[in-house]
């Protein structure tokens, strides 16, 4: 059996592993209890940082994020405003109160959010000192502003930290699956030692046989084989419909295209005969 780096797979291996090893012990299947040892606490590490991980990744997506995404927007709302007042009440061009607000060199939001930062910062501060640019209506005060700009802050800083420590647990997680397997693999070296290829004890450790995989690899690999043949066969009908679809969609713009240029050769006809008309008209004899 291949032992990969995979938790999802090698979590219950490795229980039924030691489930196998407390119920086999009566009948004196000799395994070192060092290897039994270092396993259950392969295991446990392993278990205990996979929590972590999936309850770290869960904050991010679930809290952290979604915080941070509102403080974006609602700074986003405030430099709007900001921008609508000050042209509205100061001047459409830039110039020294614009500089004095926080931006020093022209009338555009800032693209990157380390500036949009510093700016809401600047804002506050000069809304304190400008009140009668405040619009309460559109929740543009100093006192709004500053809560903005201290949620933004805290948002960022709170992501980053986050970020920094899920990559070191994202670390330890390789560490601990690296662990686990190596753990498995001598646990079933040291079974191998113990017992015949052919031996029904291995069902109790939650494994096949030795014989019974040496048995089943022509079937497995006829599976496998079958399988890939499968998943490339239905990858080419899904090429297939695609190019199907893409000429469907071609051939009905060229329908479009066609009765538009006949709807415009129509409509230049009769321009035509309009503009013609009177002069093929023969007068009436007198």
């Amino acid at each position: 059996m291949a032992i990969r780096l995979d938790l999802k797979q090698n979590l219950p291996i490795a229980q039924r592993l030691l489930t196998g090893y407390t119920a086999q012990a009566k009948t004196l299947v000799k395994v070192p209890e060092t290897a039994v040892s270092l396993l259950r606490e392969a295991l446990s590490n392993a278990r205990n940082v996979e929590a972590l991980f999936h309850s770290s990744r869960t904050r991010r997506t679930e809290v952290l994020f979604p915080a941070l995404q509102t403080a974006q927007a609602d700074a986003l709302d405030t430099l709007e405003t900001f921008k609508d007042v000050m042209r509205y009440k100061v001047s459409r061009t830039w110039n020294t109160t614009w500089a004095e607000a926080g931006q020093p060199t022209n009338t555009r939001t800032p693209s990157s959010w380390p500036e949009r930062e510093t700016l809401m910062d600047s804002l506050a501060v000069f809304l304190a000192k400008r009140p009668d640019l405040e619009d309460e209506s559109r929740k543009f005060t100093a006192a709004i502003v500053l809560q903005r700009a201290t949620a933004l802050t805290k948002a960022i800083s709170e992501v980053d930290g986050h970020d920094a420590e899920h990559t070191l647990l994202s670390e330890q997680r390789d560490e601990a699956k690296k662990e686990l397997a190596l753990r498995i693999r001598n646990l079933i070296t040291e079974l191998k030692r113990e017992l015949a290829d052919d031996d029904a004890r291995w069902k109790a450790f939650g494994l096949e046989s030795p014989a019974t995989q040496r048995a089943l690899r022509p079937e497995r690999k006829l599976r496998a084989e079958s399988k890939a043949k499968n998943t490339a066969d239905k990858r080419v009908e899904k090429a297939r419909e695609k190019a199907t679809k893409a000429r469907e969609r071609m051939e009905k713009v060229k329908v479009q295209v066609a009765k538009l240029q006949q709807a415009a050769d129509e409509a230049a006809r009769r321009d035509d005969d309009d503009q013609t008309g009177p002069s093929r008209v023969t007068p009436m004899a007198a």
